[in-house]
């Protein structure tokens, strides 16, 4: 495997351990503002993500490298935000979604033109298994550093370890990330957009009000950190044999919305450490089977940066549209915005027989 390669993993290890270190205490900080201003939030900063991915790639030209270190100093920046209160919060989620948009585009490109196409898939796989290991590893972080410093001990902490990109960034120069060149949608991509979109509402509603809805009912947040390890757990371990499935096109891809509703139907009953680890291993296999596969869709379009631009607003969208509107309609009865994440992933069942058959006439 490609130095370059391998660096792009070791950058999204580390943006997703200082991202998975700090997001379920912001979350529960957050739990006083109610359902509908987090949804709110967490829109705006979609918004964000979406004018980079969509507007800003199509205009850029620049080395992988230096928007990696750009990333990780927005990153740094984002996690001291929330000591500010309400405003600080908002801000939050708006330059950590900008952050990782950025970090994000320019990652999947590296693999993209660097490694072999016909393996796109395994290496997706693995570069999400380096984002499991991260996600097991930041919440345990943040149990031990809220317990002795409390938010601002994990939010320092969070920002620092965001600083270890900058000296990745060396290692992933090379690869220019640009919007030249014409992009058409096939159906095949469309495909594999609209069943990362309903996944990644199931998955993002049920990460977004489980932590509110765990410290309404006084939980403590050791359950809470316990669903974002155990999802991590659930992501990793499929993340591999997943790309191999995806390169092959197996009938197997059509797994993730069933462990979604499983996922959605466990949500309202995680209130110890059990139920919690089960819920957030469920939806981590659901959409750790689901990254790899539409990842490797997208990865095969002529036009990389806009191919991935474009596909990556999928989970923006996501958290623009589904999620402050299950918040605005659930209020603070966040069992019901729970209870929401089984229409999306009855809804995504379908989109993968479509993308199981795009990927099988293609």
């Amino acid at each position: 495997m490609r130095r370059e390669v391998l660096a792009s993993h070791a950058v999204m290890f580390f943006a997703f351990l200082s991202y998975t270190m700090a997001r379920p205490y912001v979350l529960r900080y957050a739990e006083g503002f109610g359902g509908a201003l987090i949804g709110f939030a967490v829109a705006l900063g979609s918004v964000a993500a979406v004018l980079y991915k969509v507007f800003g790639v199509s205009k850029l030209s620049s080395d992988s490298s230096k928007l990696i270190a750009l990333g990780a100093m927005l990153f740094a920046l984002s996690y001291l935000l929330p000591l500010l209160g309400l405003g600080g919060y908002v801000l939050y989620e708006i330059l950590n979604n900008l952050a990782f948009s950025i970090v994000l585009i320019s990652t999947l490109v590296i693999v993209a033109e660097l490694a072999e196409p016909s393996r796109l898939g395994f290496h997706y796989g693995i570069r999400g298994t380096a984002l499991s290991i991260a996600g097991t590893l930041g919440p345990m972080l943040g149990v031990i550093l809220y317990s002795y410093f409390k938010l601002p001990g994990v939010l320092l902490s969070a920002s620092l370890v965001s600083l270890i990109m900058i000296a990745l960034a060396n290692s992933a120069k090379g690869v220019r990330v640009h919007g030249e060149g014409e992009f058409k949608v096939s159906k095949r991509w469309l495909a594999a957009f609209f069943s990362s979109f309903f996944m990644a509402s199931s998955f993002l509603i049920i990460s977004t009000y489980l932590p509110p809805y765990q410290a309404s009912k006084g939980i403590p947040h050791e359950v809470t950190s316990a669903f974002f390890s155990a999802r991590a757990i659930g992501s990793g371990i499929v993340r591999v044999p997943a790309g191999i499935l995806a390169d092959k096109a197996s009938v197997a891809i059509v797994i993730p919305p069933l462990l979604a509703v499983l996922a959605s139907s466990l949500s309202i009953k995680a209130l110890n450490i059990s139920f919690s680890s089960l819920t957030g291993f469920l939806i981590g296999m659901a959409w750790g089977i689901t990254s790899p596969t539409v990842l490797s869709t997208a990865g095969r379009e002529k036009q990389k940066s806009k191919s991935f631009g474009f596909f990556t607003v999928g989970w923006d969208i996501a958290n623009l549209t589904v999620v402050p509107l299950v918040g605005a309609i659930s209020g603070n009865n966040y069992s019901l915005a729970l209870t929401s994440s089984i229409v999306t992933s009855v809804v995504a069942f379908f989109t993968f027989i479509w993308l199981y058959k795009s990927l099988r006439s293609s």
